[in-house]
């Protein structure tokens, strides 16, 4: 009874602080360095989630000793699962690093030698393996014109053209 009990506080609980899967992803072209600043907000217990189902193992998150293994382990997932295309050409994403807060991860990524983008082709399954109700929502700002792409499991890739 009391197992019972604690199984559906944990459910509830769940629900109540976190009752939808969902990132957000900034892509800011800056001009002066024709680069594109990208930042990922992505709920770390969804993250966790997907690497235990991928491979079985619980990765901690702020523990110091364990930066470089988690800053690899993001790199790789990031290059698995995003991708930018900018006027027909696969633009080369850097990993920055990341930074914990709270329940939120934050993944910092740039793309350099940019070409001033008219077309700009997102894709974005992060997490969409993993929750059918998974929205990425991808916000790109250029010259200060925000555009957005929502992202899910049945359509992880869209498009937003700019006028130059």
């Amino acid at each position: 009874m009391i197992k019972g009990l604690i199984i559906g506080v944990l459910i509830w609980g769940n629900f109540i602080f976190h009752p939808f899967h969902v990132s957000i992803c900034d892509i800011k072209y800056d001009a002066p360095s024709r680069s594109l600043q990208i930042t990922h907000r992505i709920f770390v217990d969804d993250l966790q989630s997907v690497w235990q189902e991928a491979d079985g193992v619980a990765h901690l998150f702020g523990n110091e000793a364990q930066t470089e293994q988690l800053d690899s382990l993001l790199n790789h997932y990031i290059e698995e699962h995003f991708t930018v295309i900018i006027n027909n050409k696969m633009q080369q994403i850097k990993y920055l690093g990341h930074e914990i807060e709270e329940n939120v991860i934050w993944v910092y990524l740039e793309g350099v030698k940019v070409k001033r983008p008219q077309l700009i082709k997102v894709k974005n399954s992060i997490l969409l393996e993993m929750f059918e109700d998974q929205t990425n929502f991808v916000h790109v700002n250029y010259l200060d014109k925000i555009k957005s792409l929502q992202l899910t499991p049945n359509n992880d890739t869209g498009e937003v053209a700019f006028d130059n």
